[in-house]
């Protein structure tokens, strides 16, 4: 596979580590903040780096460098990272929802659920991060797997949903959702109280 855009190199990462996030994130929780840190920060790097410059190799040493960097903040930091990795739930969950509903587009929508959960995996811990990291990882792994394989845009944004044909919506709600209840599961039965 040839991957033609530095930031597609993350894309690529985030369908394996989506999986182990979706089934083991509470069991792997360091590794799980650091996951998400890398991917999150090195995403943002490159993102940026791609503002002064086009070429490949900058910007993928930037990705990475943010990212390695994102990764020991979050792990270090480590009631940061929980609320990170649920205020992604958040943002994630905000997103899906604006361009499923855009009345719900308002520009206080999206910061009040990144904040709803960040503090509800910082309060509940245990049950909020099982949840949590099964949803985003599943998202991580599906909408990975969408990209490489259906060409669609990695990062939902309002209104992307529309764009897509409606089977490929419906089919790609319904793999997260699947792919989410089988990582609740598993990790449910693989985790004590």
């Amino acid at each position: 596979m040839m991957l033609y855009d530095p930031f597609e190199v993350f894309i690529a990462l985030a369908i394996p580590l989506g999986l182990l996030q979706c089934f083991f994130g509470y069991r792997l929780l360091m590794a799980t903040m650091a996951m998400t840190g890398f991917l999150l920060f090195g995403a943002i790097s490159s993102a940026l780096m791609s503002v002064f410059t086009e070429r490949a190799l900058p910007i993928l040493c930037a990705g990475i460098i943010g990212g390695v960097g994102g990764a020991v903040l979050l792990v270090a930091a480590h009631i940061v990272g929980v609320f990170v990795l649920g205020g992604a739930v958040g943002a994630l969950v905000g997103g899906v929802l604006q361009a499923r509903f855009p009345a719900l587009a308002s520009r206080f929508a999206i910061p009040f659920l990144v904040l709803a959960g960040g503090l509800a995996a910082a309060l509940l811990r245990r049950h909020a991060l099982i949840v949590f990291t099964s949803v985003l990882g599943s998202w991580l792994a599906v909408a990975g797997t969408l990209h490489f394989v259906a060409g669609v845009e990695f990062i939902p944004e309002i209104g992307i949903w529309e764009t897509w044909p409606p089977r490929l919506r419906w089919s790609a709600l319904l793999a997260w959702m699947f792919l989410a209840i089988c990582g609740l599961i598993g990790q449910c039965r693989s985790t004590t109280p």
